[in-house]
């Protein structure tokens, strides 16, 4: 029972912060194509291919001379984001993707190196959430701009480990 009653308090708490919620477009998602592994690397890279992919539209659409570039394209790189929107080498924001295949999974974890970049960019750093990875219909993102200043603020840092 207290567990339960721990995880509706983080979930009423989580819904206090104010992500900005979008839809993936449908065309999108049938050229990503279906995910059917439970293999969380292939969930994390589906989900960054996806962000980036958005981005990048909605920067042509907008003609605003981004570039977006995906930063683990060729594999991980373990940096502490995944996606740089950047113009004329100068680079505006950081992104870090969280994917689930889930539609409603809230809870997800942050390294201690995004909570560090996190702090140190400020407004310049962004978490993307993308729900219902490789599903054909469920899939929608959900953005927090400047994680940090939330913390503490309806946004809570929980930690564990191995014991």
């Amino acid at each position: 029972p207290q567990l339960k009653e721990r995880l509706e308090d983080l979930s009423e708490s989580v819904q206090a912060v104010e992500w900005q919620a979008s839809q993936i477009r449908p065309e999108l998602i049938h050229v990503l194509g279906s995910l059917d592994a439970d293999d969380a690397e292939a969930v994390g890279r589906w989900g960054e291919r996806t962000v980036t992919a958005e981005l990048s539209e909605a920067h042509v659409r907008a003609q605003t001379g981004m570039e977006v570039t995906w930063v683990n394209e060729d594999g991980e790189k373990g940096l502490p984001y995944d996606v740089i929107v950047a113009k004329d080498g100068t680079i505006d924001s950081y992104v870090e993707v969280k994917t689930t295949k889930s539609d409603d999974k809230q809870l997800f974890e942050v390294s201690p190196a995004e909570l560090d970049m996190a702090r140190q960019m400020g407004s310049a750093y962004t978490i993307c959430r993308v729900f219902g990875a490789g599903s054909a219909f469920a899939v929608r993102m959900a953005s927090l701009r400047n994680p940090a200043q939330h913390l503490g603020a309806g946004l809570k840092l929980y930690m564990g480990g191995g014991v």
